[in-house]
């Protein structure tokens, strides 16, 4: 399963991949959905680094991005191990 969150502009080109729970995706439905019929993982996920989704070229930006979402996932129960 591959998550990804979103803020919607007003056309396609307009959407930002932001770092997880800092978009409109409720991720605890949709983690309760999925262990709700038996799955447990694997997941994988991924924050954009364009569309303005990081604050810059900076790796360590990119990086701090993808720790963030990693402890909001924590933050909901899961990715624990």
């Amino acid at each position: 399963m591959h998550l990804k969150d979103i803020v919607r502009g007003k056309t396609s080109s307009e959407h930002v991949l932001p770092r997880l729970g800092q978009g409109e995706v409720d991720f605890r439905k949709v983690f309760d959905v999925l262990h709700g019929v038996g799955f447990y993982g694997p997941f994988s996920f991924e924050v954009e680094t364009f569309h303005g989704a990081t604050e810059t070229n900076d790796i360590r930006d990119y990086q701090n991005d993808l720790l963030a979402s990693i402890e909001y996932l924590r933050s909901l129960g899961e990715f624990t191990l």
